[in-house]
């Protein structure tokens, strides 16, 4: 070997590898593209006006949202205690963050969303529990009048003093069919039923729900039926103590106390998972039945004869048998 080729055959070999470097990049072979990814998912956002572990309203909302994430495929995040001058903030960050559906929790956001909805008219809106809806705004709402009359028909068949009540947070405009179906409901059973409606105040406030309960049971009251969040523990602690019957709400509360001998369900749980399924995306409001969802779930310490007599107004109903009045609202 001539020594000149000590020097140039090195060279050529680093040329050659520097050559190679610099080659366009689409001569390299192409990746295979994801199949599914995160991105691709559905992105789903929930504001709760409370905590979602209370045993009540948000709960039942929150295990709707986990079971519509696992078995619907979407993504999720949400925000706890969003107080009203928040709302609009809270919409808007998640909207501006991509998210596809974003939900508010209650019949309370419905002005916020209208709002921020129209700064982000590709994103679907929510509402659980509004009678409004408009745009990229829907909403469902539970057929309240139902569920309330059979739970009046119960406590007609229940109540040994002939005294009954309502325990309520607000006067909300969906609960007027609520009150006028418990009144209905309650004067099914061949005797007069009186029944007190009282509102507390506060979805939250236990102590306000435990002395409106007992100043009830106090005055004869022996079965109560509650619109409340984490408040409705005041309500069940005055009812235990005093012997009397309660009614849930939202979820099967039997776990929670021992005073519950039914619950009206099906309401929030079936609605947050159909919502975050992406059942209501069309700016109409819809309404959730005892044919689709809504139901009143008794326990075994309501006697035999009164459950057939539940189960007897329940078909009434479904046939269209029981003629309701006008909505209050």
């Amino acid at each position: 070997m001539k020594a000149w080729s000590k020097f140039v055959l090195p060279a050529l070999l680093v040329l050659a590898v520097l050559v190679s470097a610099c080659q366009s990049p689409s001569t390299a072979t192409p990746t295979e593209p994801p199949t599914e990814t995160e991105e691709a998912k559905t992105r789903v956002a929930v504001l709760f006006p409370g905590v979602v572990y209370d045993n009540s309203w948000n709960q039942a909302g929150y295990e709707g949202l986990m079971k519509a994430q696992e078995e619907c495929g979407i993504e999720v995040a949400y925000t706890e205690s969003v107080g009203q001058e928040e709302q609009e903030e809270v919409f808007r960050n998640y909207a501006q963050e991509g998210y596809d559906i974003v939900i508010g929790h209650g019949g309370e956001f419905y002005d916020a969303a209208s709002v921020v909805a129209q700064e982000f008219p590709d994103t679907n809106f929510v509402i659980i529990n509004s009678k409004h809806a408009g745009g990229n705004v829907s909403s469902v709402v539970v057929d309240y009048f139902e569920t309330w009359y059979l739970a009046g028909v119960l406590a007609c068949n229940m109540t040994k003093s002939n005294k009954v009540a309502m325990v309520l947070a607000l006067d909300l405009p969906h609960l007027r069919d609520a009150q006028q179906g418990f009144r209905m409901g309650a004067q099914t059973c061949g005797k007069e039923v009186e029944v007190e409606t009282v509102f507390t105040g506060s979805f939250t406030d236990v102590n306000k729900a435990h002395e409106a309960t007992v100043a009830l049971v106090n005055a004869g009251v022996d079965v109560l039926i509650h619109h409340m969040d984490t408040a409705d523990v005041g309500m069940f602690s005055a009812a235990e103590d005093a012997g009397a019957y309660c009614i849930g709400a939202y979820r099967d509360q039997r776990d929670v106390s021992p005073c519950v001998i039914a619950s009206v369900v099906g309401g929030p749980v079936t609605q947050m998972y159909q919502a975050a399924c992406g059942m209501y995306l069309d700016g109409q409001v819809h309404t959730l039945t005892l044919a689709t969802g809504s139901e009143l779930i008794l326990t075994d310490r309501v006697p035999e004869e009164v459950q057939q007599k539940v189960a007897e107004a329940k078909e009434a109903l479904l046939r269209g048998e029981i003629q309701r009045p006008e909505s209050e609202e």
